[in-house]
Protein backbone atom coordinates (compact mmCIF):
# COMPACT_ATOMS: atom_id res chain seq x y z
CA UNK A 1 0.00 0.00 0.00
CA UNK A 2 3.33 2.17 0.05
CA UNK A 3 2.91 2.90 -3.35
CA UNK A 4 -0.48 4.50 -3.07
CA UNK A 5 0.19 6.29 -0.02
CA UNK A 6 3.51 7.78 -1.19
CA UNK A 7 2.58 11.40 -3.12
CA UNK A 8 5.78 11.34 -5.10
CA UNK A 9 4.62 7.82 -6.41
CA UNK A 10 0.82 8.75 -6.75
CA UNK A 11 2.04 11.74 -8.54
CA UNK A 12 4.08 9.28 -11.30
CA UNK A 13 0.80 7.19 -11.46
CA UNK A 14 -0.96 10.27 -12.04
CA UNK A 15 1.25 11.20 -15.07
CA UNK A 16 0.95 7.53 -16.52
CA UNK A 17 -2.50 7.79 -16.59
CA UNK A 18 -2.69 11.07 -18.18
CA UNK A 19 -0.07 9.94 -20.71
CA UNK A 20 -1.85 6.68 -21.51
CA UNK A 21 -5.38 8.29 -21.37
CA UNK A 22 -7.16 7.37 -24.39
CA UNK A 23 -5.58 3.62 -24.53
CA UNK A 24 -6.91 3.30 -20.57
CA UNK A 25 -10.20 4.80 -21.16
CA UNK A 26 -10.71 1.92 -24.23
CA UNK A 27 -9.27 -0.74 -21.74
CA UNK A 28 -11.82 -0.01 -19.20
CA UNK A 29 -14.79 0.12 -21.33
CA UNK A 30 -14.07 -3.29 -23.19
CA UNK A 31 -13.31 -4.85 -19.44
CA UNK A 32 -16.23 -3.25 -18.31
CA UNK A 33 -18.72 -4.80 -20.77
CA UNK A 34 -16.74 -7.72 -21.36
CA UNK A 35 -17.08 -8.64 -17.42
CA UNK A 36 -20.42 -7.73 -17.59
CA UNK A 37 -21.51 -10.20 -20.44
CA UNK A 38 -19.23 -12.73 -18.86
CA UNK A 39 -21.87 -12.91 -15.36
CA UNK A 40 -24.20 -14.43 -17.81
CA UNK A 41 -22.15 -17.44 -17.33
CA UNK A 42 -23.60 -19.89 -14.67
CA UNK A 43 -20.38 -20.30 -12.76
CA UNK A 44 -19.85 -16.95 -12.55
CA UNK A 45 -23.73 -15.82 -11.23
CA UNK A 46 -25.71 -17.67 -8.01
CA UNK A 47 -28.57 -19.31 -8.17
CA UNK A 48 -31.78 -18.69 -7.02
CA UNK A 49 -32.86 -18.71 -3.44
CA UNK A 50 -35.61 -18.32 -0.56
CA UNK A 51 -34.68 -15.55 1.45
CA UNK A 52 -37.78 -15.51 3.30
CA UNK A 53 -38.52 -18.77 5.22
CA UNK A 54 -42.24 -18.38 6.28
CA UNK A 55 -43.06 -18.99 2.39
CA UNK A 56 -42.26 -22.85 2.66
CA UNK A 57 -43.26 -23.32 -1.15
CA UNK A 58 -44.27 -26.88 -2.22
CA UNK A 59 -44.82 -28.20 1.49
CA UNK A 60 -47.81 -28.97 1.23
CA UNK A 61 -50.14 -31.21 -1.52
CA UNK A 62 -52.23 -28.72 -3.68
CA UNK A 63 -55.65 -30.67 -3.86
CA UNK A 64 -57.30 -27.69 -6.07
CA UNK A 65 -60.61 -29.66 -8.47
CA UNK A 66 -63.32 -27.72 -10.32
CA UNK A 67 -66.19 -27.71 -8.62
CA UNK A 68 -68.11 -26.14 -11.59
CA UNK A 69 -67.46 -26.97 -15.06
CA UNK A 70 -65.10 -24.99 -16.79
CA UNK A 71 -65.23 -25.63 -20.11
CA UNK A 72 -68.88 -25.30 -20.06
CA UNK A 73 -68.45 -21.71 -18.22
CA UNK A 74 -65.81 -20.90 -20.95
CA UNK A 75 -68.63 -21.64 -23.43
CA UNK A 76 -70.71 -19.60 -21.41
CA UNK A 77 -68.48 -16.73 -21.28
CA UNK A 78 -67.65 -16.79 -25.05
CA UNK A 79 -71.63 -16.26 -26.06
CA UNK A 80 -71.78 -13.29 -23.76
CA UNK A 81 -68.32 -11.47 -25.85
CA UNK A 82 -70.12 -12.71 -29.03
CA UNK A 83 -73.51 -10.65 -28.40
CA UNK A 84 -71.53 -7.47 -28.44
CA UNK A 85 -68.21 -7.77 -29.70
CA UNK A 86 -66.48 -4.51 -28.26
CA UNK A 87 -68.35 -4.56 -24.67
CA UNK A 88 -67.05 -7.09 -21.86
CA UNK A 89 -70.06 -9.00 -19.52
CA UNK A 90 -69.09 -6.61 -16.69
CA UNK A 91 -72.84 -8.17 -15.18
CA UNK A 92 -72.15 -11.74 -15.72
CA UNK A 93 -68.99 -11.50 -14.17
CA UNK A 94 -70.30 -9.32 -11.15
CA UNK A 95 -73.33 -12.18 -10.88
CA UNK A 96 -71.41 -14.89 -10.60
CA UNK A 97 -68.93 -13.61 -7.89
CA UNK A 98 -71.94 -12.91 -5.88
CA UNK A 99 -73.52 -15.88 -6.21
CA UNK A 100 -70.15 -18.04 -5.10
CA UNK A 101 -70.80 -15.54 -1.96
CA UNK A 102 -68.03 -12.87 -2.32
CA UNK A 103 -68.81 -9.02 -1.27
CA UNK A 104 -68.97 -8.00 -4.64
CA UNK A 105 -68.64 -4.43 -6.08
CA UNK A 106 -68.21 -2.85 -9.01
CA UNK A 107 -66.31 0.41 -9.51
CA UNK A 108 -67.28 2.79 -11.65
CA UNK A 109 -64.04 5.77 -13.53
CA UNK A 110 -63.97 7.57 -16.57
CA UNK A 111 -61.07 8.62 -18.94
CA UNK A 112 -59.89 11.99 -19.51
CA UNK A 113 -57.24 11.74 -23.02
CA UNK A 114 -55.12 14.61 -22.35
CA UNK A 115 -54.33 16.63 -25.77
CA UNK A 116 -57.96 17.06 -26.40
CA UNK A 117 -57.72 13.60 -28.26
CA UNK A 118 -61.17 12.23 -27.68
CA UNK A 119 -62.68 16.16 -28.35
CA UNK A 120 -63.50 16.44 -24.13
CA UNK A 121 -65.28 13.66 -24.13
CA UNK A 122 -65.00 11.48 -20.94
CA UNK A 123 -64.48 7.39 -21.53
CA UNK A 124 -66.17 5.48 -18.93
CA UNK A 125 -65.32 2.57 -17.79
CA UNK A 126 -66.12 -0.35 -15.04
CA UNK A 127 -63.71 -2.93 -12.84
CA UNK A 128 -65.61 -5.79 -11.06
CA UNK A 129 -63.94 -6.89 -8.07
CA UNK A 130 -65.12 -9.71 -5.35
CA UNK A 131 -63.14 -9.85 -1.66
CA UNK A 132 -63.39 -13.28 -0.05
CA UNK A 133 -62.59 -12.18 3.91
CA UNK A 134 -60.56 -13.94 6.04
CA UNK A 135 -62.07 -16.17 8.78
CA UNK A 136 -58.69 -15.93 11.07
CA UNK A 137 -57.97 -12.55 10.59
CA UNK A 138 -59.79 -8.86 10.68
CA UNK A 139 -59.26 -8.06 7.16
CA UNK A 140 -55.89 -6.48 8.05
CA UNK A 141 -54.23 -7.78 5.20
CA UNK A 142 -54.64 -9.12 1.76
CA UNK A 143 -54.02 -10.67 -1.70
CA UNK A 144 -54.99 -9.87 -4.81
CA UNK A 145 -55.78 -12.30 -7.76
CA UNK A 146 -56.59 -10.46 -10.71
CA UNK A 147 -57.24 -10.38 -15.13
CA UNK A 148 -58.01 -7.90 -17.57
CA UNK A 149 -61.14 -8.39 -19.56
CA UNK A 150 -60.69 -8.22 -23.44
CA UNK A 151 -63.04 -8.06 -25.41
CA UNK A 152 -63.87 -9.74 -28.71
CA UNK A 153 -62.25 -7.24 -31.41
CA UNK A 154 -59.13 -6.64 -29.05
CA UNK A 155 -55.54 -7.12 -30.81
CA UNK A 156 -54.41 -8.63 -27.41
CA UNK A 157 -54.88 -12.52 -26.82
CA UNK A 158 -57.88 -13.47 -24.62
CA UNK A 159 -57.95 -14.10 -21.46
CA UNK A 160 -61.11 -16.20 -21.41
CA UNK A 161 -59.63 -18.88 -19.52
CA UNK A 162 -58.33 -16.66 -16.79
CA UNK A 163 -62.03 -15.37 -16.01
CA UNK A 164 -63.23 -18.91 -15.61
CA UNK A 165 -59.96 -20.23 -13.34
CA UNK A 166 -60.78 -16.79 -11.22
CA UNK A 167 -64.17 -18.16 -10.77
CA UNK A 168 -63.69 -22.22 -10.19
CA UNK A 169 -60.82 -20.87 -7.83
CA UNK A 170 -63.17 -18.35 -5.93
CA UNK A 171 -65.15 -21.10 -5.33
CA UNK A 172 -62.80 -23.70 -4.36
CA UNK A 173 -61.56 -21.06 -2.00
CA UNK A 174 -64.04 -19.97 -0.48
CA UNK A 175 -64.36 -23.56 1.89
CA UNK A 176 -61.03 -23.70 3.13
CA UNK A 177 -61.08 -22.30 6.32
CA UNK A 178 -56.51 -21.81 6.29
CA UNK A 179 -56.84 -18.48 5.19
CA UNK A 180 -55.30 -15.80 7.09
CA UNK A 181 -55.60 -12.63 4.42
CA UNK A 182 -58.10 -11.78 2.47
CA UNK A 183 -58.06 -12.64 -1.32
CA UNK A 184 -59.46 -9.97 -3.85
CA UNK A 185 -60.79 -10.97 -6.94
CA UNK A 186 -60.40 -8.30 -9.68
CA UNK A 187 -61.55 -8.22 -13.36
CA UNK A 188 -60.22 -4.84 -14.74
CA UNK A 189 -61.47 -3.10 -17.99
CA UNK A 190 -59.48 -1.18 -20.07
CA UNK A 191 -55.91 -3.18 -19.84
CA UNK A 192 -53.46 -0.72 -17.55
CA UNK A 193 -56.06 2.01 -17.13
CA UNK A 194 -58.64 0.40 -15.36
CA UNK A 195 -56.47 -1.52 -13.10
CA UNK A 196 -54.97 2.21 -12.29
CA UNK A 197 -57.97 3.96 -11.49
CA UNK A 198 -58.77 0.65 -9.15
CA UNK A 199 -55.68 1.21 -7.55
CA UNK A 200 -56.03 5.00 -7.28
CA UNK A 201 -59.52 4.49 -5.68
CA UNK A 202 -58.27 1.57 -3.11
CA UNK A 203 -55.18 3.83 -1.95
CA UNK A 204 -57.17 7.15 -2.19
CA UNK A 205 -55.05 8.86 -4.68
CA UNK A 206 -56.73 11.86 -6.78
CA UNK A 207 -55.45 12.03 -10.95
CA UNK A 208 -56.27 14.43 -13.69
CA UNK A 209 -56.67 11.78 -16.25
CA UNK A 210 -57.75 8.87 -14.73
CA UNK A 211 -60.87 9.84 -12.46
CA UNK A 212 -62.41 6.96 -10.17
CA UNK A 213 -65.24 6.56 -8.17
CA UNK A 214 -64.94 5.71 -4.41
CA UNK A 215 -63.98 1.79 -3.78
CA UNK A 216 -66.81 0.62 -1.98
CA UNK A 217 -65.54 -2.82 -0.55
CA UNK A 218 -61.94 -2.50 0.93
CA UNK A 219 -59.75 -4.66 2.83
CA UNK A 220 -56.50 -3.78 4.36
CA UNK A 221 -53.22 -3.46 2.85
CA UNK A 222 -52.14 -5.19 -0.22
CA UNK A 223 -49.11 -7.31 0.13
CA UNK A 224 -48.67 -9.51 -3.55
CA UNK A 225 -50.92 -9.96 -6.96
CA UNK A 226 -50.79 -12.40 -9.62
CA UNK A 227 -52.00 -11.26 -12.65
CA UNK A 228 -53.11 -13.87 -15.20
CA UNK A 229 -53.34 -13.97 -18.78
CA UNK A 230 -54.88 -17.44 -19.87
CA UNK A 231 -56.92 -18.46 -22.81
CA UNK A 232 -59.50 -20.64 -22.46
CA UNK A 233 -57.28 -23.96 -23.26
CA UNK A 234 -54.43 -25.38 -25.30
CA UNK A 235 -52.05 -24.11 -22.91
CA UNK A 236 -48.49 -24.86 -23.52
CA UNK A 237 -46.08 -23.49 -20.94
CA UNK A 238 -46.47 -20.46 -19.04
CA UNK A 239 -44.05 -17.45 -19.36
CA UNK A 240 -43.29 -14.94 -16.51
CA UNK A 241 -43.39 -10.90 -16.81
CA UNK A 242 -41.71 -9.15 -14.06
CA UNK A 243 -40.64 -5.31 -15.20
CA UNK A 244 -42.39 -2.83 -13.75
CA UNK A 245 -43.17 0.66 -14.34
CA UNK A 246 -39.53 2.36 -15.20
CA UNK A 247 -37.64 -0.76 -14.79
CA UNK A 248 -39.09 -1.81 -11.07
CA UNK A 249 -39.18 -4.96 -10.16
CA UNK A 250 -40.93 -7.53 -7.93
CA UNK A 251 -38.87 -9.10 -4.56
CA UNK A 252 -36.80 -12.04 -6.10
CA UNK A 253 -38.26 -14.60 -3.54
CA UNK A 254 -42.11 -13.84 -5.75
CA UNK A 255 -40.57 -14.69 -8.25
CA UNK A 256 -38.82 -17.49 -7.24
CA UNK A 257 -42.00 -18.78 -5.52
CA UNK A 258 -43.66 -18.95 -8.85
CA UNK A 259 -40.94 -20.78 -10.55
CA UNK A 260 -40.71 -23.01 -7.66
CA UNK A 261 -44.84 -24.18 -7.42
CA UNK A 262 -44.95 -24.52 -11.87
CA UNK A 263 -42.01 -26.78 -11.39
CA UNK A 264 -43.65 -28.63 -8.65
CA UNK A 265 -46.66 -29.32 -11.18
CA UNK A 266 -44.60 -29.82 -13.98
CA UNK A 267 -45.39 -27.13 -15.90
CA UNK A 268 -42.96 -25.53 -18.24
CA UNK A 269 -41.62 -22.08 -17.27
CA UNK A 270 -40.19 -19.69 -19.66
CA UNK A 271 -38.76 -16.13 -18.98
CA UNK A 272 -39.21 -13.56 -21.81
CA UNK A 273 -40.03 -16.79 -24.20
CA UNK A 274 -36.35 -18.48 -23.21
CA UNK A 275 -36.45 -21.77 -21.52
CA UNK A 276 -33.18 -22.21 -19.60
CA UNK A 277 -30.81 -24.16 -21.52
CA UNK A 278 -29.91 -27.56 -21.39
CA UNK A 279 -26.31 -27.31 -20.70
CA UNK A 280 -25.98 -23.78 -19.27
CA UNK A 281 -22.17 -24.18 -19.59
CA UNK A 282 -22.06 -24.81 -23.05
CA UNK A 283 -21.54 -22.39 -25.82
CA UNK A 284 -25.19 -22.75 -26.90
CA UNK A 285 -26.32 -22.30 -23.11
CA UNK A 286 -24.17 -19.45 -22.66
CA UNK A 287 -25.54 -17.13 -25.14
CA UNK A 288 -29.06 -18.48 -24.23
CA UNK A 289 -28.84 -16.96 -21.44
CA UNK A 290 -27.04 -13.45 -22.35
CA UNK A 291 -30.22 -13.69 -24.86
CA UNK A 292 -32.33 -13.90 -21.61
CA UNK A 293 -30.17 -11.24 -20.03
CA UNK A 294 -30.05 -8.61 -22.93
CA UNK A 295 -33.78 -8.84 -23.58
CA UNK A 296 -34.56 -8.25 -19.64
CA UNK A 297 -32.72 -5.43 -19.77
CA UNK A 298 -33.77 -4.01 -22.90
CA UNK A 299 -37.70 -4.28 -21.35
CA UNK A 300 -36.92 -2.16 -18.19
CA UNK A 301 -34.93 0.53 -20.36
CA UNK A 302 -38.36 0.89 -21.97
CA UNK A 303 -39.92 2.31 -18.95
CA UNK A 304 -43.27 0.78 -19.66
CA UNK A 305 -44.96 -1.73 -17.33
CA UNK A 306 -44.57 -5.64 -19.32
CA UNK A 307 -48.57 -6.48 -18.36
CA UNK A 308 -51.16 -4.92 -15.60
CA UNK A 309 -48.55 -6.49 -12.74
CA UNK A 310 -46.13 -3.71 -12.88
CA UNK A 311 -48.91 -1.18 -11.64
CA UNK A 312 -48.81 -2.24 -8.36
CA UNK A 313 -44.84 -2.25 -7.88
CA UNK A 314 -45.07 1.66 -7.41
CA UNK A 315 -47.48 0.89 -4.56
CA UNK A 316 -44.90 -1.53 -3.02
CA UNK A 317 -46.83 -4.62 -3.87
CA UNK A 318 -44.73 -6.98 -5.22
CA UNK A 319 -46.88 -8.62 -8.29
CA UNK A 320 -45.85 -10.68 -11.41
CA UNK A 321 -47.83 -11.74 -14.11
CA UNK A 322 -48.60 -15.68 -15.47
CA UNK A 323 -49.10 -15.47 -19.19
CA UNK A 324 -49.92 -19.03 -20.63
CA UNK A 325 -48.76 -19.96 -24.21
CA UNK A 326 -50.39 -21.72 -26.67
CA UNK A 327 -49.14 -23.85 -29.86
CA UNK A 328 -51.49 -24.73 -32.78
CA UNK A 329 -49.09 -27.84 -34.08
CA UNK A 330 -48.07 -28.81 -30.48
CA UNK A 331 -49.67 -32.53 -29.18
CA UNK A 332 -48.97 -31.56 -25.24
CA UNK A 333 -51.42 -29.23 -23.31
CA UNK A 334 -52.43 -28.81 -19.49
CA UNK A 335 -55.93 -28.62 -18.78
CA UNK A 336 -56.88 -25.45 -16.81
CA UNK A 337 -57.33 -27.63 -13.65
CA UNK A 338 -53.40 -28.21 -12.90
CA UNK A 339 -52.81 -23.91 -13.26
CA UNK A 340 -55.44 -23.91 -10.59
CA UNK A 341 -53.02 -26.45 -8.25
CA UNK A 342 -50.50 -23.76 -9.16
CA UNK A 343 -52.49 -20.88 -7.64
CA UNK A 344 -53.41 -22.65 -5.03
CA UNK A 345 -49.79 -23.28 -3.93
CA UNK A 346 -48.76 -19.71 -4.47
CA UNK A 347 -51.10 -18.37 -2.84
CA UNK A 348 -50.73 -20.64 0.12
CA UNK A 349 -47.46 -19.63 0.17
CA UNK A 350 -48.39 -15.87 0.07
CA UNK A 351 -50.82 -16.43 3.08
CA UNK A 352 -47.93 -17.68 5.42
CA UNK A 353 -46.18 -14.05 4.83
CA UNK A 354 -45.96 -12.68 8.44
CA UNK A 355 -44.25 -9.65 7.03
CA UNK A 356 -44.24 -7.72 3.20
CA UNK A 357 -41.33 -9.16 1.18
CA UNK A 358 -38.34 -7.09 1.84
CA UNK A 359 -35.45 -9.92 2.37
CA UNK A 360 -34.74 -10.88 -1.16
CA UNK A 361 -32.94 -9.06 -3.63
CA UNK A 362 -35.24 -5.74 -5.81
CA UNK A 363 -32.22 -4.82 -7.95
CA UNK A 364 -30.72 -7.88 -10.15
CA UNK A 365 -30.78 -9.56 -13.31
CA UNK A 366 -32.13 -12.79 -14.50
CA UNK A 367 -30.27 -15.18 -16.93
CA UNK A 368 -32.76 -17.61 -16.68
CA UNK A 369 -35.37 -18.65 -14.19
CA UNK A 370 -32.80 -20.76 -12.06
CA UNK A 371 -30.17 -18.28 -11.97
CA UNK A 372 -29.90 -14.54 -10.81
CA UNK A 373 -27.00 -11.67 -11.05
CA UNK A 374 -27.19 -8.78 -7.55
CA UNK A 375 -26.47 -5.65 -7.69
CA UNK A 376 -23.54 -6.51 -6.00
CA UNK A 377 -22.47 -8.48 -9.23
CA UNK A 378 -23.18 -6.59 -12.06
CA UNK A 379 -22.23 -3.07 -10.30
CA UNK A 380 -18.55 -3.30 -10.48
CA UNK A 381 -18.02 -3.78 -14.24
CA UNK A 382 -20.86 -1.34 -14.98
CA UNK A 383 -18.37 0.93 -12.45
CA UNK A 384 -15.39 -0.02 -14.87
CA UNK A 385 -17.13 1.06 -17.94
CA UNK A 386 -18.58 4.01 -17.11
CA UNK A 387 -15.79 5.71 -15.58
CA UNK A 388 -14.79 6.26 -18.89
CA UNK A 389 -17.11 8.64 -19.29
CA UNK A 390 -16.20 10.63 -16.07
CA UNK A 391 -12.63 10.83 -17.30
CA UNK A 392 -13.37 11.93 -20.10
CA UNK A 393 -15.99 14.53 -18.80
CA UNK A 394 -13.32 15.84 -16.76
CA UNK A 395 -10.68 16.12 -19.22
CA UNK A 396 -13.17 18.03 -21.37
CA UNK A 397 -14.29 20.42 -18.52
CA UNK A 398 -10.22 21.04 -18.14
CA UNK A 399 -9.78 21.87 -21.76
CA UNK A 400 -12.95 24.61 -21.21
CA UNK A 401 -11.24 26.05 -18.44
CA UNK A 402 -8.06 26.73 -20.01
CA UNK A 403 -9.83 28.34 -22.88
CA UNK A 404 -11.55 30.72 -20.77
CA UNK A 405 -8.40 31.66 -18.59
CA UNK A 406 -6.38 31.95 -22.38
CA UNK A 407 -9.62 34.62 -23.55
CA UNK A 408 -9.50 36.04 -20.04
CA UNK A 409 -5.62 36.97 -20.55
CA UNK A 410 -5.97 37.94 -23.60
CA UNK A 411 -9.07 40.51 -22.75
CA UNK A 412 -6.83 42.03 -20.09
CA UNK A 413 -4.45 42.35 -22.17
CA UNK A 414 -6.53 44.37 -24.39
CA UNK A 415 -7.51 46.26 -21.89
CA UNK A 416 -4.42 47.24 -20.47
CA UNK A 417 -3.16 48.95 -24.12
CA UNK A 418 -6.54 50.78 -24.29
CA UNK A 419 -6.41 52.08 -21.17
CA UNK A 420 -2.54 53.18 -21.18
CA UNK A 421 -2.85 55.04 -18.07
CA UNK A 422 -1.88 52.77 -15.27
CA UNK A 423 1.50 53.46 -13.36
CA UNK A 424 4.34 50.79 -13.73
CA UNK A 425 3.84 49.68 -10.43
CA UNK A 426 0.02 49.47 -10.47
CA UNK A 427 0.57 47.21 -13.81
CA UNK A 428 3.07 44.95 -11.82
CA UNK A 429 0.91 44.34 -8.73
CA UNK A 430 -2.26 43.58 -11.33
CA UNK A 431 -0.11 41.29 -13.21
CA UNK A 432 1.20 39.78 -10.00
CA UNK A 433 -2.49 39.44 -8.85
CA UNK A 434 -3.09 37.50 -12.14
CA UNK A 435 -0.48 34.88 -11.67
CA UNK A 436 -1.47 34.03 -8.37
CA UNK A 437 -4.86 33.52 -9.24
CA UNK A 438 -4.09 31.57 -12.03
CA UNK A 439 -1.45 29.54 -10.01
CA UNK A 440 -4.33 28.61 -7.54
CA UNK A 441 -6.69 27.82 -10.24
CA UNK A 442 -4.05 25.47 -11.42
CA UNK A 443 -2.92 24.21 -7.98
CA UNK A 444 -6.66 23.32 -7.29
CA UNK A 445 -7.44 21.64 -11.54
CA UNK A 446 -4.33 19.74 -10.18
CA UNK A 447 -5.22 18.59 -6.88
CA UNK A 448 -9.26 17.60 -8.42
CA UNK A 449 -7.26 15.88 -11.35
CA UNK A 450 -5.04 13.76 -8.42
CA UNK A 451 -7.96 13.10 -6.46
CA UNK A 452 -9.99 11.54 -9.04
CA UNK A 453 -6.92 9.50 -10.28
CA UNK A 454 -5.01 8.70 -7.34
CA UNK A 455 -8.13 6.19 -5.91
CA UNK A 456 -8.20 4.68 -8.71
CA UNK A 457 -5.82 2.26 -8.65
CA UNK A 458 -7.07 1.64 -4.98
CA UNK A 459 -10.82 1.08 -6.26
CA UNK A 460 -9.36 -1.43 -9.18
CA UNK A 461 -7.32 -3.39 -6.46
CA UNK A 462 -10.45 -3.32 -4.17
CA UNK A 463 -13.03 -4.79 -7.22
CA UNK A 464 -9.90 -7.21 -8.11
CA UNK A 465 -9.76 -8.79 -4.30
CA UNK A 466 -13.30 -8.79 -3.75
CA UNK A 467 -13.64 -10.82 -7.17
CA UNK A 468 -10.86 -12.99 -5.99
CA UNK A 469 -12.51 -13.55 -2.71
CA UNK A 470 -15.88 -14.83 -4.19
CA UNK A 471 -14.43 -16.65 -7.15
CA UNK A 472 -11.85 -18.05 -5.23
CA UNK A 473 -12.81 -20.92 -2.89
CA UNK A 474 -14.67 -22.56 -6.06
CA UNK A 475 -11.51 -22.27 -8.14
CA UNK A 476 -9.39 -23.78 -5.34
CA UNK A 477 -11.99 -26.72 -4.57
CA UNK A 478 -11.87 -27.37 -7.96
CA UNK A 479 -7.98 -27.41 -8.42
CA UNK A 480 -7.31 -29.76 -5.24
CA UNK A 481 -10.13 -31.96 -6.72
CA UNK A 482 -8.06 -32.80 -9.83
CA UNK A 483 -5.02 -34.48 -7.60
Amino acid sequence: MGLLTDPKRQKKIVEAISKYNNWLCVLCYLSGVIGFLALAYQPLNGATYFSENALLPGLVTNEFYAEINMNALASELKEEFNKEKRKVPREWIYNHLREIGLDTYIQNYSIKYPLDIAKGQNIPGQNVYGILRAKRSASTEAVVLTTPMRPKDSDLPSTTGGIVLMLAMAKYFRRQTYWSKDIIFLVSDHEQIGLQAWLDGYHDIKSEYIVPSDVMGRSGAIQAAINLEIPDGNIRYFDIKIEGMNGQLPNLDLFNLVVKICNQEGVDVSFHRNFDPMDAQSVDGYVQSVKTMLEMMWSQAAGTPSGNHGLFHKYHIEAVTLQGIRRKNSNYAFPLERTGRILEGIFRSLNNLLERFHQSFFFYILPGTRNYISIGMYMPPFAVAIWVTLKKDQENEDKEKKKEKEKSEKEGEEDEDREGKHTEEELEKEVEELRKTIMDEDVEEEAAAEGLISIMPVILISLMMGVFSYTGPDFITMFLTTF
